[in-house]
């Protein structure tokens, strides 16, 4: 379902990175790890389409994604790709629907209230629809965020990051929600992180040096 090969990035400082062989089936859930400064975000990038590699090849599905310039890498992204990132990044000026809902509408799909709200639901989140992101605790935001991640049904979910500021409680809660929520979808997961606490959850770890 993904698969990079002789990936290489060039840093406009002029230095390149090369970055190991990966291959993900579909469904496949992997915890990517390194520390900082190991390419484990440059690596996220390259196989969502918002960075273009200086070698190397991205397959994802049936798209060649290193083939793809400009809109058609966008459009592809809003359609296939579901990013969830340490911090939700949700607009301020938009309630907590509408942030879910504005990415349905970007992947091309009409918006179904039903459903979003039946996830909402799923997630214990529904009853925070009409509020804004600063009514709602850092916890009930990233719910929020990765519920915008998945309303559009990607094939590949990539979270960057997402537990790296929380307690290690907190942090596994996360975790495993992002593991229910993709199996419950279908979809291929990839948390990118250099929290080691997370390694006994997946049985698959890609370790960058």
């Amino acid at each position: 379902m993904l698969l990079s090969e002789g990936l290489q990035f060039a840093y406009p400082s002029g230095t390149s990175l090369s970055l190991p062989d990966v291959s993900l089936e579909a469904g496949e859930q992997a915890l990517i790890l390194g520390p900082s400064g190991s390419g484990k975000s440059t690596l996220l990038g390259l196989w969502s389409g918002l960075l273009s590699p200086k070698q190397g090849t991205i397959q994802v599905g049936e798209t060649e994604v290193h083939a793809l310039t400009g809109r058609d890498r966008d459009h592809w992204r809003a359609r296939h790709v579901g990013i969830v990132y340490q911090r939700p990044r949700l607009i301020e000026s938009q309630s907590v629907f509408n942030n879910i809902a504005l990415q349905s509408k970007l992947s091309g799909k009409p918006v179904d209230r039903a459903a979003i709200l039946a996830d909402m639901e799923g997630l214990q989140i529904a009853h925070l629809a009409d509020r804004y992101p600063s009514d709602c605790s850092v916890g009930e935001q990233q719910r929020v965020g990765i519920l915008r991640a998945l309303v559009h049904a990607p094939q590949l979910i990539l979270a960057d990051e997402p537990t790296s500021a929380l307690d290690t409680k907190n942090a596994l809660a996360v975790a495993d929600l992002l593991q229910q929520q993709a199996k419950l979808r279908g979809a291929t997961l990839a948390v990118v992180t250099h929290d080691d606490r997370l390694r006994p959850l997946f049985s698959r770890t890609v370790e960058l040096n």
